[in-house]
């Protein structure tokens, strides 16, 4: 298996358990999110999805150094664990934009997990609401949350449901998720509502923000406070 040279890897898991505190006493999170952060995420499971072993899709085998260099840095990082044979196998997918970047995606959708999941509506915000805080004379800043999906953990009673194998030689080896991965269906939602808090605090602070999913920007009147907030935003 076959690092990237040069690669600098951030691990994100348990940070915000880490910072459970400020959550609660600054940003003021309600149960639910805090539950989250401190037991790890309950998919919403409207019964509970069987046991079954799914082979990996067409695309993971075309890109098998890829997926390789993926699965040792999500061990690396602590997303993922070996385990024996989990409850759930699923397949895995690459998706391919349009740039070439190749992305890991856990096949949950239509074959399996994802069928079980209640569906949640969550409001997402975009160029509309981004709108409304832009100063045209002003000064701006986009950020993105690295890694962001991996600053939520799952709860260990349900990773056995985000289940993978990868076939190394004539051996199979496992492995399940412990934080959210890419292709479960509530993971928009989860992760939208975890993010609002901090955007919600940062709006308290008179500050404007959008963030879509992991994507945000920010704008100020002048150069020195636009500054200052992204600075705010980086801590």
């Amino acid at each position: 298996m076959r690092k990237k040279s040069g690669q600098n890897l951030i691990n994100v898991k348990g940070n915000l358990r880490k910072h459970a505190l400020f959550w609660k006493n600054v940003l003021n999170a309600n149960d639910f999110i805090m539950n989250v952060i401190n037991f790890g995420y309950r998919i919403p499971f409207l019964s509970e999805p069987p046991t079954i072993f799914l082979s990996n899709n067409r695309s993971a085998l075309k890109h098998s150094e890829f997926v390789e260099n993926s699965i040792e840095e999500l061990l690396t990082k602590e997303c993922i664990k070996e385990v024996n044979r989990p409850f759930v196998v699923n397949p895995l997918t690459v998706s391919v934009n349009s740039t070439g970047k190749e992305r890991l995606v856990l096949d949950l959708d239509l074959r399996h997990v994802n069928k079980f999941v209640e569906k949640q509506k969550v409001k997402f915000e975009g160029v509309k609401e981004a709108m409304t805080f832009v100063n045209f004379s002003g000064f701006g800043f986009k950020f993105d949350l690295k890694s962001g999906y991996h600053h939520i953990e799952i709860h260990p009673d349900h990773q056995k449901y985000l289940g993978f194998s990868w076939q190394y030689g004539d051996t199979v080896r496992y492995f399940t998720f412990s934080v959210l991965p890419f292709g479960l269906s509530s993971a928009g939602h989860i992760f939208t509502k975890t993010v609002r808090v901090l955007v919600k605090y940062w709006r308290s602070l008179g500050f404007p923000m959008v963030v879509y999913l992991d994507d945000g920007m920010g704008t100020a009147e002048n150069f020195d406070t636009c500054f200052e907030l992204s600075k705010t935003v980086k801590k």
